[in-house]
């Protein structure tokens, strides 16, 4: 390399630059990989509320929801999702670039501080992040902003870092409250050595704080505005405490057992071990050892961060927990990049070799590589369609005028989506079952669907009058309330059985579906179970199965929560084809084992249905081979064993017909 070449690379990523360079580096592999729509979760919803200047679910996210309106309406190009996708792209890129400021201001070397910041930018959970709308990706650009800028006033000592820094955070915490961990480790940071805290100062940032957390006036202002989705209704002070406070998620909150919290603990250390950045863990160790010499006050810092997020992180159980991990991740990167300088020193001390720290530089330089090659696959989601597909087929699966009522927020929230954004079904009437215990929802149902609620008006008055002192924290009977609650769905689903045929997305007979229209039969048609009075047999008008745009999906990159939904597909054609079959029409259901099979060839219980679809239609052959299949799966199984010894008694050549492979000795 020549030495301009040399020169080039050195100004490229010097403290002026490297910023710069890192973000274009991380929001071009982001906008290469960014999610083309919706994804699970919260994507759905939020797209909504953003778009409408609704109320989004606990805490509100106002900070969030005021920002994606205002680039929702500055982007004139692009589906809604898409918009927000690409603003968390830029968000996240912008993190990137803030933790290379904060590096740089830790004294790190230029190309350790480059390469860090890129290997930060392609971890999985950073990148997740990154490609899909959430509030988490400008949770983390927050993060790293409010860390510089402690840092930075820990070095110099001007007071403006310390009240942009107070007025952020604030303002911050109107997006996401994880950013509450941060704070007692920014106290620390900015008092630590300077001797007692001026008062003006003290006042000045508390001031600014309070100017900045004042944004969740929004909720209450817009709130008594009447918006159509009015999550939480918090139009007083009462209902908005309640909001803010997470008061609908406190059950999960620091209410595990021991065995509960080490479990979390394990998921944790898998997450964190799990990480292909992994391979430099281990300089953490170091890494800390030169932080303590640098600064202890900034290695408390990190260390307080890390320790509260954790300890935040693992007693609160919901699925989708890993993005409450980020400020501990980020610290990890920090420490990460502290070992990385100890193992440069200690390498180019030992190596008796002319320009020894160019070839290290080179290397270190580098090491994002591995990361970014090692991850893409997973981080790739410009493909992925999963819940948009998903919640198309829900919605097309329901008959017109139908009313779907789910339990699972994957569903809810991309059908809410595909119904009020792309207006795909507006005669279906969507409700959430869980969101039924709330009697703010209930107030939603009212204005949405207001033919509905006149028609079960009664029960859905009864069961407020029971909810309200629970709500209220007043005492309360449990039991009536329960009794309410189900009188009040089975009112809903079957009060205009035939104006709005009523359908459930499960059928499982366990908790509140053990009630809920239990004198009816949950018969499958498409992604739904159809309820329909005993005796009654209907067929799917040409047998609905899905749109196939998932064939050719990645399971190997999907996450636990994608591969259940995911698999939603073949079981219920399976559950369609055995309703087919029990009813004797194999020639039809011998269609859905099939295409049941394209989604997932690894199950043998599916062949075992397709072999037995085949015998009903004396394609006894092919019932050998299927039943074959399912032993070669699952050796040992009976069911496929005693039916291939039956189907021999029918082969040209008796017994031998059957593969000795598969013969039972």
């Amino acid at each position: 390399m020549t030495n301009k070449a040399i020169k080039l690379v050195k100004t490229s990523i010097s403290p002026v630059w490297g910023p710069g360079l890192v973000f274009f580096i991380a929001v071009s592999v982001y906008l290469r990989t960014m999610a083309p729509t919706i994804g699970p979760i919260d994507s759905g919803e939020l797209s909504l509320v953003c778009q409408s200047l609704g109320i989004a679910h606990p805490t509100g996210y106002p900070l969030y929801t005021l920002i994606g309106r205002l680039w929702v309406f500055l982007i004139p190009f692009g589906e809604l999702a898409w918009k927000l996708n690409l603003l968390s792209a830029l968000f996240m890129a912008f993190s990137v670039s803030w933790l290379y400021r904060i590096l740089a201001e830790l004294e790190i070397r230029n190309e350790i501080a480059f390469s860090s910041s890129l290997i930060y930018a392609f971890s999985p959970v950073i990148w997740q992040q990154a490609v899909f709308l959430e509030v988490y990706a400008l949770t983390a650009l927050l993060a790293v902003t409010l860390l510089w800028l402690g840092i930075r006033y820990h070095k110099c000592r001007e007071d403006r870092y310390f009240l942009l820094g107070a007025f952020i955070t604030g303002l911050g915490l109107g997006n996401h409250l994880s950013l509450l961990w941060l704070i007692p480790g920014l106290l620390m940071l900015s008092f630590a050595g300077s001797g007692r805290a001026r008062m003006k100062i003290v006042v000045a940032g508390a001031l600014l704080f309070l100017s900045g957390l004042s944004i969740y006036l929004f909720l209450p202002i817009r709130s008594g505005l009447g918006p159509l989705f009015n999550w939480g209704d918090p139009s007083n002070w009462e209902r908005l405490f309640w909001h803010i406070s997470g008061k609908q998620y406190r059950v999960w909150m620091f209410s595990q057992s021991a065995e509960e919290l080490l479990g979390n603990l394990g998921k944790f250390g898998r997450l964190w071990l799990g990480n292909p950045a992994v391979y430099l863990w281990w300089l953490i160790l170091p890494g800390i050892s030169l932080a303590l010499k640098k600064s202890k006050a900034v290695f408390w810092t990190l260390f307080t961060i890390f320790v509260l997020a954790v300890f935040y992180g693992v007693n609160y159980s919901i699925p989708d927990i890993e993005a409450y991990f980020l400020p501990a991740f980020i610290v990890s990167f920090i420490l990460t990049a502290f070992g990385l300088e100890w193992l440069r020193r200690l390498v180019v001390g030992r190596l008796p070799v002319p320009n020894a720290g160019a070839a290290v530089s080179g290397i270190l330089l580098s090491l994002f590589i591995l990361p970014l090659t090692l991850n893409f696959r997973s981080g790739d989601n410009s493909r992925s369609r999963l819940a948009y597909s998903l919640a198309s087929n829900v919605l097309e699966s329901a008959a017109p005028n139908g009313l779907i009522l789910t339990d699972n927020w994957n569903i809810y929230s991309p059908c809410l989506y595909l119904i009020q954004n792309d207006n795909l079904r507006p005669d279906v009437i969507l409700i959430d079952k869980e969101l039924l215990r709330r009697s703010w929802y209930l107030d939603y149902l009212a204005k949405r669907y207001p033919e509905l609620y006149r028609s079960c008006r009664e029960r859905i008055e009864a069961f407020k009058k029971q909810l309200s002192p629970f709500e209220h924290g007043q005492p309360y009977d449990q039991q009536a309330i329960q009794q309410e609650f189900i009188a009040m769905i089975n009112s809903i689903l079957l009060a205009n059985y035939y104006d709005n045929p009523p359908y459930l997305t499960q059928n499982k007979p366990v908790g509140d579906f053990a009630e809920i229209a239990k004198y009816h039969l949950r018969i499958p048609e498409g992604l739904l179970f159809r309820l329909k009075l005993p005796g009654m047999i209907e067929l799917v008008p040409d047998d609905f199965m899905f749109s196939g745009q998932l064939f050719d999906a990645d399971t190997m990159t999907m996450t636990l929560r994608d591969k259940m939904l995911y698999r939603m597909m073949p079981q219920m054609l399976y559950q369609r084809g055995m309703y087919l079959a029990q009813n004797l029409l194999f020639d039809r259901s011998l269609d859905y084992f099939l295409q049941a099979l394209r989604y997932e060839r690894n199950k043998a219980v599916l062949y075992l249905a397709l072999g037995g679809t085949y015998a009903g239609l004396n394609r006894v052959e092919e019932a050998r081979d299927a039943f074959q299949q399912a032993l070669l799966l699952e050796p040992g199984n009976p069911v496929a064993a005693e039916n291939l010894r039956r189907i021999s008694l029918f082969l040209p050549g008796g017994p031998k017909a059957i593969s000795t492979e598969y013969q039972l000795k």
